[in-house]
């Protein structure tokens, strides 16, 4: 791609594709938003490789701070994995414990992928696997040796972890405040940095976790060269203020109706094997026949024919600047994927 505008890229041939990829996310602002782009040209003048604490990144602490009441203190660093792997280290040093129980199929990073098959960048960790929704034989793995369990909610004596980095766009709080949870520790990236790379860690209930970074009982050591980068953080103080609930409940709407329209589709057409998952903006398109991955690779490129651009693997996140009328032109050329290809 060569740039982008609005909810719109422009491809180095010319070509206008609506974009329902939104950088996976991490574009909820659209494309070139004004405000974000003030925001770090403004950057420029004071000077950008300060290598010390600056007030911008007191303020962006202080507004996540408000955000997410979990996060009581805050680190930064540069990605949504970078994020985890701290939370990861934090939970096992505060406990003293090893174990940690994820999810399968459960994604926090290229090196905490726990999709089919041996990822081979995992970090060495002695994780224990649970299943999605079996409370029962989860509860199983909550034994005194575990140190954190990340992403779902359950009581145990462990650090409970929220990897919020794409799920903090549906919620004001986040989906903890939807759901009224307050983790232990919560971990962001992703559309926070205004586009830019980003990552923060941070806990609340139990301020002695966060403790452990502390400069006069130190037992452990966080620090990276570009963790509070002039731009990302100038960028993300711009963001922050065009997330509002009215802009997260449009976009999860619109969401909604992706979801329900294709359902419609799909029973019209008597089309049992495609399951539609996510929440609000969030959204996921999963084939179920034996040919599955030939059937992605021909809706993705469908829809390019249609000047639509969509996650390779399925996925689809809205952004600020989709309207009604996107959606409609999204679901247009689904139906006509179905009528094709069903």
């Amino acid at each position: 791609m060569e740039g982008g505008q609005g909810p719109y890229l422009y491809s180095v041939d010319k070509r206008e594709y609506l974009d329902f990829v939104s950088d996976y996310s991490a574009a909820f602002y659209g494309h070139s938003n004004p405000a974000i782009t003030e925001a770090i040209s403004s950057a420029l003048s004071p000077g950008f490789s300060l290598g010390s604490v600056t007030r911008k990144e007191c303020h962006l602490g202080e507004r996540i701070k408000g955000r997410f009441p979990s996060m009581e203190r805050v680190r930064f660093c540069n990605s949504g994995n970078e994020a985890n792997t701290y939370a990861l280290v934090t939970a096992t040093e505060f406990t003293g414990r090893t174990k940690i129980l994820v999810f399968d199929n459960g994604y926090h990073g290229d090196t905490l992928n726990f999709g089919s098959g041996d990822n081979k960048l995992n970090l060495p960790h002695d994780f224990i696997f649970g299943t999605y929704n079996n409370i029962e034989a989860n509860q199983k793995h909550t034994s005194s040796d575990l140190a954190a369990i990340i992403v779902e909610p359950m009581l145990s004596a462990g650090v409970l972890i929220f990897d919020e980095v794409v799920t903090s766009r549906l919620h004001i709080n986040g989906l903890q405040g939807f759901h009224k949870i307050m983790p232990d520790m919560t971990t962001l990236g992703k559309y926070i940095g205004g586009g830019l790379p980003f990552g923060a860690f941070g806990g609340g209930g139990r301020s002695d976790i966060m403790a452990l970074y502390e400069t006069r009982t130190r037992k452990l050591s966080h620090s990276g060269t570009f963790n509070n980068n002039v731009f990302t953080i100038s960028a993300a103080l711009a963001a922050i203020d065009l997330v509002s609930e009215d802009e997260i409940h449009r976009a999860n709407k619109l969401g909604d109706t992706i979801r329900n329209k294709i359902s419609e589709i799909c029973a019209a057409h008597h089309l049992s094997d495609l399951r539609i998952t996510g929440f609000g903006s969030a959204i996921g398109l999963q084939f179920l026949r034996v040919d599955r991955d030939l059937l992605k690779g021909l809706f993705f490129y469908h829809m390019l024919q249609h000047g639509i651009c969509i996650g390779r693997r399925g996925f689809l996140f809205l952004n600020m600047c989709h309207t009604e009328d996107h959606v409609q032109r999204f679901l247009t050329a689904f139906q006509k994927f179905v009528e094709e290809f069903k």
